[in-house]
């Protein structure tokens, strides 16, 4: 039995800290789960200490998935439109938001399709979140929700240069902060900066 990290894209410092730990590591935007139990990684910290943890969860369910922030709800995230658009779904935007950023999968006909239809949903562009809603509603797999503290992890210690830690030589990643717009910013930093756009939203 295999398991393993499934990045979006690629990340210097999630697949160092992979080696390291032994974990192997698959760069993949879309196709067939790669092992037999997966973790999606994607814009979030990866809570090292629990990956064991979460791997062996998966042995009584299909998917599992961290909470969002405390009291945050459907009807919080997105666009007018793709709230819309998920209403029509799910039927009731007021339910709690997980963050699928970090999503821990098995390679079972429920996992690949909940994995899959997220990946449709949330295209290029999408609000993950409401994707992820829209996804979990239509296959309805056995889906566990985590503590939004496996996302408050500490993020893999940065190499460091001339006896200090340095982010240089770091590809940047792109950050999506609202449909069709995007920013780039330093491995690692991305739920930061999408927290800070986002509070910008608010006080418009």
């Amino acid at each position: 039995m295999t398991q393993g990290i499934v990045l979006r894209t690629e990340n210097a410092d999630i697949e160092r800290r992979a080696a390291a730990e032994g974990v192997p590591v698959t760069v993949q935007a879309r196709g067939p789960l790669p092992y037999t139990k997966n973790v999606l990684v994607d814009g979030v910290r990866i809570p090292w200490d629990r990956l064991s943890t979460g791997f062996a969860l998966l042995e009584r369910w299909d998917a599992l998935c961290p909470l969002g922030k405390p009291g945050l709800l459907l009807a919080d995230v997105g666009t007018a439109t793709e709230q819309k658009y998920t209403e029509a779904v799910v039927r009731d935007l007021r339910l709690p938001v997980y963050e699928p950023g970090l999503l821990f999968v098995r390679s079972s006909e429920e996992g690949q399709a909940l994995v899959d239809h997220y990946r449709d949903e949330r295209g290029d562009v999408a609000d993950r979140q409401l994707s992820f809603a829209r996804a979990a509603y239509r296959v309805k797999p056995r889906l566990c929700p985590l503590p939004q503290v496996w996302t408050r992890a500490v993020i893999p210690a940065r190499s460091k240069r001339n006896g200090r830690g340095s982010r240089r030589g770091s590809r940047l990643v792109t950050v999506e902060i609202a449909p069709g717009r995007s920013v780039k910013c330093a491995p690692g930093d991305e739920e930061k900066v999408r927290e800070m756009y986002a509070e910008r939203g608010r006080h418009r």
